[in-house]
């Protein structure tokens, strides 16, 4: 039984701060082996949602611990490109 009041805390990919997850946004690799950001079901990994930890996710080399594959530098950076669209930063 879960505790009164509990909210789940993530670790962000970007700078490594442990936040509650509802102020993450989640993301996961999918098939065709790019990021995405998505809800549940696949195994996944969370920033932030500011500039400065998109880059140090970018910046950082191995997230085999968060993803359970190896994530090609293109793919972050691509999800970075996508993620600057969308919040205009």
């Amino acid at each position: 039984m879960a505790k009164r009041g509990y909210q789940p805390e993530r670790t962000c990919l970007g700078c490594g701060a442990r936040e509650r997850k509802a102020e993450l946004m989640r993301m996961i690799v999918n098939g065709a082996g790019q990021l995405e950001l998505a809800g549940q079901g696949q195994r996944g990994g969370y920033l932030h949602r500011r500039p400065e930890c998109w880059s140090g996710f970018v910046s950082r080399k191995n997230h085999f611990r968060a993803f359970r594959v190896e994530v090609a530098k293109a793919a972050k950076e691509q999800l970075l490109r996508d993620l600057k669209d969308r919040v205009g930063a």
